[in-house]
């Protein structure tokens, strides 16, 4: 699960509730990037089928990272 820094449809705070409740995770969080990841940042997703189940414990939610952790 991953969101953009400044997504104003999932913030990194409102998608990290529902993230917790029902999938018992963290999102990962791309700096500068709004709501459309797959437009403003593709290289971020790109690497995500090479990495499932990496761990968000060490990238808390609103704190931005230009890498995906989720």
């Amino acid at each position: 699960m991953v969101t953009g820094e400044h997504d104003v449809f999932l913030p990194p705070g409102r998608l990290a509730t529902a993230g917790r409740k029902t999938f018992a995770v963290e999102p990962g969080v791309v700096s500068g990037a709004g709501h459309l990841l797959v437009e403003e940042h593709p290289e971020h997703l790109a690497g995500l089928p090479a990495n499932p189940g990496r761990s968000a414990a060490d990238t808390a939610v609103g704190q931005p990272t230009s890498d995906y952790i989720g």
